[in-house]
């Protein structure tokens, strides 16, 4: 068969290198191509090429008294020329090795359980991290191992941190048993909790500045933007846990392996590759600076596969691990069992168009009532389109068809090259899809690689097979439709950034860019002031009480005519801030509508403020509280002092935002709005392209959970400024990719667009929503 224009350099066997007795926990890699194994034999090894891709055991490294299940490599620098090895084990330690060295130069406790990961540093050359079943990640200084730099903490108490790394960006994520990844500031403060994944995250892997990816025990790897929070991907080809990922940096190949017993090679999110591996498991794979890649697995053997001939094991060697691949595909069929997809009751009712699809070209089958229908997603235009009406597959009504004269359940016909006929490939129900499909790759003599996506295809149309009525189809894994692939769009560099409002239609208003902030200043002074008064007669502990004279000085705060405000007035009033939850809203009320004068602006803005206000932003603060604090700081942009202010304290803000479990009231939706609203035009001055993102990444947090219509609008109009005035061209770009990757906002833009109660959406806001979604078509 002729290959095809887009066909790639298929991986084989180089070598495999003995050495462990037990499994292979993890692989670290150095810049010159030695690397480090470690096993649960409680040992490490030391492998040096001897020449290119062939490879000796240099030492045998031992320190530990349990199973050695991570290892990171700390490379050669001026200080350190010769570079360091770390290890950690199950004996709650970690050593550190000079290359070479069979016994290790420093030993310590790093944690209170099992050490299950290690990763150098990107930014710091003589840092690296650490994480533990302790629930802990840890950033450590090779010449001060008395104490970590800093511990990173917000899992679950009972969770298990599989996984921890750093971004050339600074930030810091981990991954664990609890399903999430949380990405930190590297002071150890929470930017984002990461919640995708249905089974533990088990490995991360760094693909660019802002940019990583995590696999884990649910079979499906995600792709995430680190400082908006977005998920950018989702990619399945696993049929098992994956323990492992590893990924060229600003490159397009990546590599993974798990539970299945395979190594998939993924080049632009898609499985161009799979590798079957004679072994219980695969624990551990890695890239080698010459791409060619290595893994270790449950047999306690490190293979190494190149895409170099030059450097393919011998034919004999070839065919024995052939046959041992097959084996192992049929002792694992023997343990694993295609997916009963379900009764037709079960198909999703029609409401589940409202949430978009990942990809252009996904489909969807639905129900309403007794009719079922099948729809494709068309990302252009942001909707399903109906393909037609589902009917029964004939194979299960006509009798079954047959080939070569044997009956079968199933003969499908597979489309593997334009111009060239169909092959025929058969399947019977209870078969195991890799043993229909190795047999199909063996009759028509296909290269191994198609395995995965033969076995894929079946899968795909076992059960309902959508029969359109317009026309039959199956879906074909060799065309662009059949994979499975994230939605991310190209990047147009030519595209220009500018500052103008986009060009309306006759009689439309363009509500975006939004320039000037927004002021929360409707208040009933006299009424504030009574209440005021009441509190202040109340024997209660925790109010601090004031002269009757000073409280009505407090007041002139708001409506004195000079600018400048006396110090102690001032005084009082952050006096009066600390009076207890209870009571301290018109305090917080006064306190909004001073700062919307100069002089008081900039004396409020003082140390200690920041940490009064975040005691009213909590989840558990008093709704009352929360909304007039989140009013105040809306104010405070109105002049530079405030504006400053709320810029510094952003990460402490944001973090309390998203963290909310519920936004409470109307009010309180559109005070929060209406903050997030004012730092977008904040930060629209600047060219924090890093905090710009963490207010993107809150604004799709918003989208999830506000119900007010005006709180809705005020944050479609931040979304639609941060874009429009973008500080560059790729700075857009980057925001629009990400709004085109977000369900929340998709979803959000689908149901006010599709009318379901269109009398209760206000015209401001669908013509903002229609605004928005040109936006984010160009």
């Amino acid at each position: 068969m002729a290959k095809s224009a887009n066909s790639f350099s298929s991986y084989k066997l180089s070598h495999e290198l003995v050495g462990h007795t037990d499994e292979v926990q993890s692989l670290a890699i150095f810049k010159n191509g030695s690397f480090v194994s470690t096993s649960k034999d409680n040992t490490a090894r030391f492998w040096k090429p001897k020449e290119e891709g062939v490879y000796e055991e240099s030492i045998l490294m031992k320190g530990h008294t349990g199973f050695v299940c991570s290892a990171c490599i700390i490379e050669p620098t001026a200080k350190n020329p010769t570079g360091f090895i770390v290890t950690g084990s199950s004996d709650k330690n970690i050593c550190i090795y000079y290359p070479g060295e069979e016994n290790p130069v420093h030993t310590i406790q790093a944690h209170e359980s099992i050490v299950n990961g290690l990763n150098a540093s990107i930014l710091e050359k003589d840092s690296f991290f650490t994480c533990s079943s302790d629930h802990t990640g840890k950033l450590w200084n090779l010449y001060d191992l008395t104490k970590p730099e800093a511990t990173f903490l917000g899992h679950a108490q009972t969770a298990i941190i599989w996984c921890i790394a750093d971004l050339p960006n600074g930030s810091v994520v981990t991954g664990g048993s609890d399903k999430i990844a949380i990405v930190y500031l590297r002071s150890g403060t929470i930017l984002h909790r990461l919640i995708g994944h249905k089974g533990c995250i088990r490995d991360i892997a760094v693909v660019n500045v802002n940019e990583f990816l995590t696999c884990g025990t649910d079979a499906v790897t995600k792709h995430w933007h680190a400082i908006s929070g977005v998920c950018l991907g989702t990619y399945g080809g696993h049929t098992n846990h994956i323990y492992s990922i590893s990924a060229l940096f600003e490159g397009t190949l990546a590599v993974s392996c798990g539970d299945d017993r395979t190594v998939r090679v993924w080049r632009n999110g898609r499985v161009q590759q799979t590798i079957g591996i004679p072994s219980e498991t695969v624990r551990s794979v890695r890239l080698l600076p010459n791409k060619d890649l290595i893994c270790g697995s449950s047999d306690g053997v490190v293979r190494i596969f190149t895409v170099n001939p030059q450097r393919f094991i011998d034919r004999e060697s070839m065919i024995k691990f052939k046959e041992a691949v097959i084996k192992s595909i049929e002792k694992y069929a023997k343990e694993s069992k295609p997916k009963d997809v379900g009764n037709v009751e079960d198909i999703p009712l029609t409401s589940e168009l409202h949430q978009p699809g990942e990809k252009d070209g996904d489909t969807i089958i639905v129900r309403n009532g007794d009719k079922v229908k099948a729809y494709r997603w068309h990302q252009e235009q942001f909707e399903w389109k109906l393909i037609g009406d589902v009917v029964e597959n004939e194979t299960r009504t006509k009798g079954k068809p047959t080939l070569n004269g044997v009956q079968y359940d199933y003969v499908f016909s597979v489309d593997i090259e334009e111009g060239k006929p169909f092959l025929k490939l058969p399947y019977n129900k209870g078969q195991d899809p890799y043993l229909a499909a190795q047999k199909f790759l063996e009759d028509n003599d296909l290269d191994q690689t198609y395995l995965d996506r033969i076995a894929n295809f079946i899968t795909t149309n076992l059960q309902l097979t959508p029969i359109l009525n317009a026309e039959a189809q199956y879906s074909n894994p060799f065309a662009e439709g059949g994979r499975y692939v994230s939605n991310s769009p190209e990047n147009n560099d030519q595209a220009g950034a500018s500052r103008s409002s986009p060009p309306s239609t006759l009689g439309q208003i363009n509500y975006i860019p939004q320039r000037q902030y927004l002021k929360l200043e409707q208040a009933n002074i006299s009424a504030i002031y009574e209440k005021l008064k009441e509190f202040n007669s109340k024997n209660e502990d925790g109010i601090q009480r004031i002269e009757p004279e000073k409280l009505e000085s407090l007041v002139n705060l708001v409506t004195a005519e000079n600018e400048k405000p006396i110090d102690e007035e001032m005084n009082v009033l952050k006096a009066l801030l600390n009076w207890p939850d209870n009571v301290v809203f018109p305090v917080l009320d006064i306190a909004r509508l001073a700062v919307l004068r100069a002089g008081v602006n900039e004396q409020f803005c003082s140390n200690g403020i920041l940490d009064v206000l975040k005691r009213h932003v909590q989840n558990d603060a008093v709704t009352s509280n929360q909304m007039l604090t989140f009013r105040l700081l809306a104010n405070l942009f109105s002049h530079e002092t405030g504006e400053q202010f709320c810029i510094r304290s952003k990460n402490e803000v944001l973090t309390a935002v998203r963290d909310l479990n519920t936004l409470g009231n109307k009010s309180n939706e559109i005070a929060i709005s209406t903050y997030i609203l004012n730092l977008v035009i904040a930060l629209n001055k600047t060219n924090d392209t890093f905090g710009k993102m963490q207010v993107l990444g809150v604004i799709f947090r918003l989208l999830e959970i506000l119900k007010d219509t005006e709180a809705l609008f005020r944050v479609f109009v931040a979304l639609g400024s941060l874009i429009l005035d973008a500080s560059s061209a790729t700075e857009r770009k980057g925001f629009v990719k990400s709004v085109k990757q977000s369900r929340p906002v998709l979803k959000a833009l689908r149901i006010l667009l599709d009318g379901v109660d269109s009398s209760n959406v206000p015209n401001k806001l669908l013509s903002l929503t229609r605004q928005i979604l040109e936006l984010i078509k160009t």
